[in-house]
C-alpha cells in the first residue's frame, strides 16, 4: 500500500513498511480519505475523521458516531466531502496496488 500525503500544494506518495509506521501516519493526520476497512476502524480508534468511499462499511459504529462519513465513489460526491472538510495540511489517501 502506498499513501498520498498532500502537505500545501506537494502531494508525496509514501510507501509504508510497518503497521505501525501506518498508525502513527494515521494518528497524525487531519482526516484520511480511503476505502479500506481495516482503515476506517485504525481511524476510528485513534480519533482521526476517515471519509471512506463506501456506500457501506462493516465498521457500523465508526459511522453511526460520525467519524466516518460514508460517500459515493462518483467524482461529485468525493469533490463534495472533501470541500466539506476542514482546511486541511495532511490528508492521507490510500492507493490500492493493482
Amino acid at each position: 500500500m502506498k499513501l498520498l500525503n498532500i502537505v500545501g500544494a506537494r502531494p508525496q506518495f509514501i510507501k509504508v513498511g510497518s503497521i505501525l509506521k501506518m498508525l502513527l501516519l494515521e494518528k497524525s493526520a487531519i482526516m484520511i480519505h480511503m476505502n479500506l476497512g481495516g482503515v476506517q476502524k485504525e481511524a476510528f480508534l485513534v480519533g482521526v475523521l476517515c471519509v471512506t468511499f463506501r456506500e457501506e462499511t462493516e465498521w457500523v459504529e465508526t459511522a453511526e458516531t460520525s467519524w466516518n462519513l460514508l460517500v459515493s465513489c462518483d467524482l461529485e460526491s468525493i469533490v463534495q466531502a472533501a470541500l466539506g472538510s476542514p482546511s486541511t495540511s495532511a490528508i492521507l489517501t490510500t492507493e490500492t496496488a493493482g
